[in-house]
């Protein structure tokens, strides 16, 4: 299977071709590649559907962080075609990309678990939303990408009595790098009772659609509105992890970040976190010096 963002590549190519493809490329101006990206605001989305292989529209606007994308592969296009004498200069170095705030979200425990409970007791479109909510919880609880978790086959699902696992190779990630992600005992059982239920001729552990929808629904349904993305399942256990002790070095192993600038824009640490941490250095200190705690003093 291939990712998504694969799969875009080629319309980031086409958005850039359909703007300027008819220009000689010494005559597009750096004011004319912010006039590309100011128009991009109020274009639709088109991206690939992995379900149905094919480009879709979609009814919302391109966020500046994926028009920013447009502006990197305009920028790549000139950086190869100087290397190749084809061109002098490249417009996009002197044009500036959206500023984007981060927007990952923690989701509070409790608030995770309001959220399984409506995807696990209602019915979206006919279709059972349980499997929402145990991609949800395999998504909270590992870190893994929605559409890692969609590409998911049972023979990469690793049931070791000591260290059970999922198997994630190249071609499944991102990033484009196998890794290992451990498998807590709460989604051990989780995925045995799916397996149990399981088509035999069926080699996904997740062969469902809509998605977003009914996660959205859910969410509408309990909060009143969406307040959180899917892909904050992911940014939350990151967070938990670092809450609970988890060294950086084995927080990016498992989540597959390709670099630790990213890995630290997931994290989302509340004050009573950033407190704990603080109090430790003073405990610490205070040991050294006194030989006591600061529980003691």
């Amino acid at each position: 299977m291939v990712a998504n963002g694969i799969k875009n590549v080629p319309l980031r190519i086409k958005d850039c071709i359909e703007a300027f493809g008819n220009r000689d490329a010494e005559s597009i101006t750096p004011n004319e590649v912010q006039e590309f990206m100011q128009s991009m605001l109020t274009r639709k989305v088109r991206r690939f559907d992995m379900h149905t292989d094919k480009h879709v529209t979609l009814n919302r606007y391109y966020e500046p962080s994926t028009i920013n994308t447009r502006l990197s592969a305009i920028s790549e296009i000139y950086k190869h075609a100087m290397k190749d004498y084809l061109v002098e200069k490249n417009p996009a170095k002197h044009v500036k990309a959206f500023p984007v705030r981060s927007k990952q979200k923690h989701i509070p425990f409790e608030d995770f678990l309001e959220i399984v409970k409506e995807l696990s007791t209602k019915a979206d479109n006919g279709r059972c939303s349980t499997n929402v909510a145990d991609l949800a919880t395999i998504a909270y609880f590992t870190g893994m990408r929605k559409n890692e978790i969609l590409g998911l086959t049972w023979d990469r699902v690793h049931f070791n009595d000591d260290v059970p696992y999922i198997q994630l190779n190249a071609e499944h990630t991102k990033t484009k790098k196998a890794r290992q992600v451990p498998l807590m005992p709460n989604l051990v059982a989780l995925l045995k009772a799916r397996g149990k239920v399981r088509k035999l001729h069926d080699k996904r552990v997740f062969a469902i659609n809509y998605v977003n929808p009914t996660w959205n629904r859910a969410l509408e349904n309990v909060f009143g509105e969406t307040i959180y993305r899917l892909h904050d399942c992911r940014s939350s256990f990151v967070t938990n992890m670092a809450s609970f002790g988890v060294v950086g070095e084995y927080r990016r192993k498992i989540t597959g970040h390709a670099s630790k600038d990213v890995h630290e824009d997931y994290l989302q640490p509340t004050m009573e976190d950033l407190y704990r941490e603080v109090m430790k250095v003073y405990d610490g200190l205070v040991a050294e010096e006194s030989g006591e705690s600061l529980g003691s003093l």
